[in-house]
């Protein structure tokens, strides 16, 4: 299913979650502080040289690691033997954070001395593996010929990715401790995969449907984000249920995005508009755990009764939202500009109308699935991990296949594209420890 929609449509996105040797040495950095302040001070100078070094290994390797995850997700294989090194080094960073959790009862049992020994060779050994890593880091991000620079992919739509850039920090400086919508309501069709066919067939889930991203308070993390499906009855058709169906999806488990200008996508013989297709997994490993969720933008059948009646309310409430829209921007341009007697220009009717439109959604869906996964906000992320969540796969392997075909007896390491500059620069400045683990 991934291949056949790849090639069908215009741009595929993968999302894949942050390594997590982030959240692992988060911890043991956070633990070894609570140690540090429950030992004699005469003994704190030396551990806490350790946790230094140690913290600026792990801030240094941690950035490439997540890279590296990011492209192994999208399906390049030489990077699976990376992932299992990087794996190991994580599953090591949890065993420490449990050996200083039983270390800190040796100290309240009054075994300073040798809980303090033990805790630095560890700290010393756990150096030792990522300074053994670093090469092998380097050489998987050279030799991958992934392309990981920060510049902004060419089928990025500058304006598309400013307004939902907007919609989201907008959303995140209102939001509290209830439910906070990022961006408009979506007028959409709901489409998924017929079950009961051999072959892949869609089924018309919701003729309409009223479709948004909504930030929700968890307690476990900063940022989450859902996507809420309401049945519309507003559709022209008869309606059994006398409640309109409403799903949610968790945007964390959307792990690829696939989007077409054509509904070729979806095989409808009867549609000529775009489609986004949704591919989620819900944490486990079985097929079964997949669920592919397609939309379309609405459109009324021809001859509709209501047309007219949802053409008016659509002008006002595009009236309505232009009017709050003119005054924010006259109250702005009030406190910024001194000039007097000088309107600021209003909003234009086009840039309105464009804001439900279904690329929107995707360029929301790929923020806040930024968001989520990195928790943190998206004015704070690299450029690479950027220009991960907004590259089109299904162009970059198109170039990949040309250059292939035309390369001819070419030297392959001329096609190698190098990781990026801040991440070099960083693990070159870094040398094998030659003596190993000192006792």
């Amino acid at each position: 299913m991934d291949q056949l929609l790849a090639k069908a449509g215009n741009q595929v996105v993968t999302f894949a979650i942050r390594s997590g040797i982030t959240i692992a040495s988060g911890y043991a950095i956070k633990t070894i502080g609570k140690y540090v302040d429950k030992i004699p001070a005469k003994d704190r100078k030396s551990v806490e040289f350790l946790k230094r070094k140690l913290q600026l290994r792990i801030e240094i390797v941690t950035g490439a690691i997540d890279l590296i995850k990011l492209v192994a997700a999208r399906g390049n294989s030489n990077l699976q033997s990376t992932l299992e090194l990087t794996s190991d080094l994580t599953n090591d960073i949890y065993e420490f954070d449990d050996f200083l959790a039983e270390l800190t009862d040796k100290l309240e049992k009054g075994k300073s001395s040798e809980s303090l020994k033990e805790v630095q060779d560890y700290m010393k050994f756990l150096l030792t593996k990522i300074e053994e890593a670093i090469p092998l880091i380097n050489l998987a991000l050279t030799t991958s010929g992934a392309n990981l620079t920060g510049g902004l992919p060419s089928t990025v739509s500058p304006g598309r990715l400013l307004q939902a850039s907007n919609y989201v920090t907008l959303a995140d400086s209102k939001f509290t401790d209830s439910e906070q919508q990022v961006g408009p309501s979506f007028d959409l069709t709901l489409f998924q995969i017929f079950s009961g066919s051999s072959n892949v067939s869609w089924k018309e889930e919701m003729a309409r449907c009223i479709v948004k991203v909504v930030r929700v308070p968890s307690k476990s993390q900063e940022y989450s984000y859902k996507l809420i499906i309401t049945e519309s009855f507003d559709d022209d058709r008869y309606h059994e249920s006398s409640e309109p169906n409403v799903k949610e999806l968790d945007v964390a488990h959307v792990i690829r995005l696939f989007f077409s200008a054509s509904s070729k996508l979806l095989r409808l013989e009867d549609r000529n508009c775009p489609v986004l297709i949704l591919k989620t997994k819900k944490g486990s490993e079985k097929e079964e755990a997949i669920e592919w969720t397609a939309f379309s933008e609405y459109s009324k059948a021809p001859g509709s009764d209501s047309e007219d009646e949802e053409e008016d309310f659509s002008e006002e409430d595009n009236d309505r939202v232009t009017r709050k829209v003119n005054a924010a921007r006259n109250l702005l341009y009030a406190n910024n500009t001194p000039a007097v007697g000088k309107e600021p220009p209003k909003l234009s009717e086009s840039i309105e109308n464009a804001n439900t439109s279904l690329s929107l959604l995707e360029y929301i869906l790929r923020l806040c699935a930024l968001q989520g996964n990195d928790q943190q906000s998206i004015l704070k992320v690299t450029d690479e991990r950027l220009a991960i969540y907004l590259a089109d796969e299904s162009s970059e392997s198109q170039e990949k296949r040309s250059k292939r075909e035309g390369s001819g007896s070419k030297d392959w390491r001329k096609s190698i594209t190098p990781p990026p500059a801040e991440i070099t620069s960083k693990l070159d400045n870094l040398t094998l420890n030659e003596t190993g683990l000192e006792k």
